[in-house]
């Protein structure tokens, strides 16, 4: 028997959709996916955990289900769902502004202790100094190193700059 009939039952214990047909050699992804076309968010699926006789299935139903296990195509197997985020992080696309620059990536960044200056380094082996209310670089990025700046940060007196190239060097 390469298929078993299953129902799949929510947390709060109601069926969802009817009985189904599924193959012994689901995995948890497959159930993913089959769930997730069931509740009609396969545009933007949810993540589930999947049980069977209060066992995880994390690699195939039929790993998951005990040898001595009856099953017939006359059975029913439930197998419950849980959600495994009930959150969701999406990613911040609001931009008031960008301030081009570097040639390369922002390696680091370090704002001045009053909020209004803001230091950058870069893999193009600069420094900037930015004043924010302008969005303009007063430093015109020479190139003063000759590795990447890993990391940048204010010096205690908050009147310097400290910066640390690859070497680990100020």
């Amino acid at each position: 028997m390469d298929t078993v009939i299953a129902q799949l039952i929510s947390p709060e214990g109601s069926n969802t959709g009817p009985p189904i047909d599924v193959p012994l050699l689901s995995t948890p992804q497959n159930l993913n996916e089959l769930l997730n076309e069931l509740l009609a968010q396969s545009d933007d699926p949810l993540p589930y955990a999947f049980y069977v006789h209060n066992t995880e299935i994390t690699s195939t139903l039929t790993a998951t289900l005990h040898p001595s296990a009856q099953t017939s195509t006359e059975t029913v197997l439930p197998i419950r769902y849980q959600p495994q985020a009930l959150f969701r992080v999406r990613p911040v696309t609001r931009s008031s502004a960008s301030i081009p620059g570097h040639a390369e990536a922002v390696l680091s960044a370090a704002f001045f202790p009053d909020a209004r200056n803001l230091a950058s380094t870069s893999g193009d082996c600069t420094t900037l100094l930015w004043g924010l209310s302008s969005q303009t670089s007063g430093d015109v990025g020479v190139r003063i190193h000759k590795n990447w700046v890993l990391n940048i940060g204010w010096a205690p007196d908050t009147e310097g700059k400290s910066r640390v190239r690859r070497h680990g060097r100020h």
